[in-house]
């Protein structure tokens, strides 16, 4: 399997440079281990095995590396090609610098012509307690502080669509209310989209892992389309200790 997975990959970069191997041991200990090894860029996975048992083990080696590995990592789905169908691709931002990151991959990569891109943001507004809607300046200052994410979030989704459209993509910006876990999956089977890219939030806590684990993870889990959690280089080099690119 490892030999034809190389030969197809051979097939379709000649320029790179492929190699191929089989190990024994834990799947996601030995991904993981293999990763920190060669300094890994990326790690790509399926979402899940043939068979009922073959399911359950890839959906968990996906979740754990998800949060345990050092570098981005994409839980891959398959999909029926279309003739002259767009590449239709989504990226989530928050404003953090994983979510820049996520940004930077697609606005780097090589893809297809007419590829399109959608900028979301989704909004989760504040809403003043029980008490606080029976006090005017409290109800007063929620709607306002609701006002200004709300600028602030067009004017970054905005932004974003302006650098991708630079790159020659097609992308538009857009901001959604709602949960991230339930507005990006919702839109992405919506919109037929082949791939969600994400920021991960951080690597250095148990408190970090449950929010990712929490919005990224909830994402590739259940969204219908690939999934790719990316991880800022320069994290990756100060986590791994070897100060590596």
């Amino acid at each position: 399997m490892a030999a034809k997975a190389a030969a197809r990959f051979r097939a379709n970069f000649p320029e790179w440079r492929v190699k191929h191997e089989a190990v024994w041991g834990s799947p996601n200990w030995e991904v993981f281990s293999k990763a920190q090894e060669w300094d890994a860029d990326l790690i790509v996975v399926g979402s899940h095995g043939r068979t009922a048992l073959g399911r359950f083990f890839l959906g968990s080696i996906s979740q754990w590396l998800l949060n345990e590995a050092r570098c981005s990592v994409r839980v891959a789905r398959g999909k029926i090609d279309e003739p002259d169908f767009p590449v239709r691709l989504i990226v989530g931002l928050d404003g953090s610098s994983n979510a820049e990151a996520a940004l930077d991959e697609i606005a780097t990569r090589n893809w297809p012509e007419k590829s399109e891109v959608r900028v979301v943001i989704v909004d989760q507004p504040l809403e003043p307690t029980v008490v606080g809607e029976f006090i005017p300046v409290v109800s007063q200052t929620v709607d306002e502080g609701n006002c200004e994410e709300s600028e602030r979030s067009r004017n970054l989704a905005s932004a974003a669509a302006t650098r991708l459209r630079a790159k020659g993509l097609r992308a538009e910006a857009l901001v959604k209310i709602g949960d991230p876990k339930h507005e990006l999956v919702k839109f992405a089977e919506e919109w037929r989209a082949d791939c969600i890219f994400l920021g991960a939030t951080g690597l250095t806590n148990r408190v970090e892992r449950f929010l990712l684990g929490s919005v990224a993870g909830a994402v590739a889990a259940r969204a219908h389309c690939s999934v790719e959690i990316v991880r800022k280089k320069s994290l990756r080099g100060h986590a791994n200790g070897n100060g590596k690119r």
